[in-house]
Order: structure tokens, then C-alpha cells, then sequence
């Protein structure tokens, strides 16, 4: 579908149609006349006046131009600039929802090792979470989004630490427990691995 026009856009437009009026009324008479007026000793400076009428709006047509042109391209930078942020996001949030399988594959066993390296990994990410800055992620939603997977996964690691220092110890009903938590953690990322899907086709559309 057609965009609708920028007020830069219609001023450009009515400028144009603006000068092919005053084209159009010059040579509306015909050349006879246009000599007879040519030879009038007033003539030059009627042609000075016209020439710098028609000179300033050239000048106010070329500016318009030209300031479409810069929205346009500082437009698209900006709309990169948001693209390659939430591609990033995307990727902590993949790598976070590996990380969750891998929680819940070391919840399946009983290996205090394979707990604390799920805690580790868990951990590190929700670092890099952190060192996003937060008034340069795109929009309110994903600020949300970032908040609560982060404190997600923050609150998984020391679960997953919590049963590692006791493998074999806790009540069946308590790794369950534990499993439940990690399941609804890796919904979790998912949905909001599609929110940032559909952000994503938004900015590439626009």
C-alpha cells in the first residue's frame, strides 16, 4: 500500500505545480505577443523579478528535497541501529532457553557436577543480560521481557545450586518441583523468543 504524503512531500508538489502554472501562463498568449512584450523597455526587469521568483522556489523545491532525503536515511539507520539490538537480545534469549534444557537434562540426573555446570552457565548469562543498557533496548515491552527472564534464570541457577549440594538428599516431591519450575522457565523463553520474532518483522517492515 501507497504511504500517504509528508507535509515536505505535498509542499514539494505544490511548489512544482506552482511553477508549471506561472510556465504555462507566460506562453499562454502566444509568441507574438511574448515579442511585442519582450520589446518593452520594461521587460528586463520583469524578467529579473520572475527569474528570481522562480529562483527561490528552486531553492525552498531543492531544500525540501533534501531534508526528505536526510529523514530517510537517519530513518533507516536508526531503524539498523534497533535490528541489531534486538538480534541481540534474540541470541541471549536462545542461548538462554539452551541453557534451561540443559538444566533440566542435569535435574534428570543425579550428578552433582552436571547441576553446578547448568548453575555456571545459567548464571553467566544472566550476566550478559545485565549488561545490556537498559534505556537502549527498543521499547517497554522488551525492557519487561528482559527483567523477567532475567530473574528467571537468576532464581533457576540457585535452585539448580541448591540440588546440587544435596544429590540424593532432597524428597522426590521437591525435584519435582524443581523439573515444574525449569518447564515453565523454558515456556518462558519461548514465548518470548516469538515476541522478539514478531518485534523483529515489525522493524523490517517499516
Amino acid at each position: 500500500m501507497q504511504k500517504p504524503w509528508s507535509p515536505a512531500e505535498k509542499f514539494a508538489m505544490s511548489l512544482a505545480t506552482a511553477v508549471g502554472i506561472i510556465g504555462l501562463s507566460a506562453i499562454y498568449p502566444g509568441w507574438v505577443q511574448i515579442s511585442l512584450w519582450a520589446a518593452d523597455k520594461d521587460a528586463p526587469a520583469w524578467v529579473q523579478a520572475v527569474g528570481s521568483v522562480l529562483a527561490i522556489i528552486a531553492a525552498a523545491m531543492i531544500a525540501s528535497w533534501q531534508t526528505q532525503r536526510a529523514e530517510r536515511q537517519e530513518a533507516r539507520r536508526l531503524n539498523a541501529q534497533m535490528r541489531s539490538k534486538m538480534l541481540a537480545v534474540r541470541g541471549l534469549l536462545e542461548a538462554a532457553a539452551e541453557a534451561i534444557e540443559d538444566a533440566r537434562n542435569a535435574m534428570s540426573e543425579e550428578s552433582k557436577n552436571l547441576r553446578i555446570a547448568a548453575s555456571d552457565e545459567l548464571d553467566k548469562i544472566t550476566s550478559l543480560f545485565g549488561t545490556i543498557p537498559i534505556f537502549e533496548i527498543p521499547g517497554p515491552d522488551m525492557v519487561t521481557s528482559i527483567t523477567n527472564v532475567s530473574r528467571q534464570l537468576r532464581m533457576a541457577a540457585k535452585m539448580l545450586r541448591h540440588h546440587a549440594s544435596a544429590v540424593g538428599l532432597p524428597p522426590l516431591e521437591s525435584k519435582q518441583t524443581a523439573v515444574k519450575y525449569l518447564n515453565t522457565v523454558s515456556t518462558i523463553l519461548a514465548t518470548e523468543i516469538e515476541f522478539c520474532d514478531a518485534q523483529l518483522k515489525e522493524v523490517t517492515e517499516a
